[in-house]
């Protein structure tokens, strides 16, 4: 029988508890938002109320939604770029502060097991 300090690593994707969006979809999208960028938009709205999201699942789109910006600011000109950045500081604001309460979250739950193995370890030596 395995001992309870003895983990076996497991190639499982990282699951995020679910931590709802303190904002709406339409937050996430302003005056300059294309067409691309919208359905970016929307898909990763869907994947932050989701149940049970993984972290890579998060990545990939954030990442996705970063190249159509900066896809975005390649094409427009000095006044466009300015314009643009202005409405898209908030947004992108937005979505960090969610992640990071996510990344809390996760944190928050490796403190528990932590706490948990080390009360293992203490009545173990017992």
């Amino acid at each position: 029988m395995e001992k309870a300090s003895e983990f076996k690593k497991v190639d499982q994707p990282l699951v995020l508890e679910t931590v709802q969006p303190d904002f709406n979809l339409t937050d996430l999208n302003h005056d300059m938002t294309s067409n691309e960028l919208l359905e970016l938009n929307i898909a990763l709205f869907a994947l932050l109320i989701q149940d049970n999201v993984t972290e890579k699942a998060i990545q990939a789109l954030v990442y996705e939604r970063s190249q159509e910006v900066e896809r975005i600011l390649d094409q427009s000109n000095d006044i466009q770029k300015r314009e643009f950045a202005s409405l898209e500081s908030p947004v992108n604001e937005l979505i960090m502060t969610h992640i990071n309460k996510l990344k809390d979250t996760v944190q928050k739950s490796l403190g528990k097991v932590s706490k948990a193995s080390k009360a293992i370890k203490k009545y173990r030596q017992r």
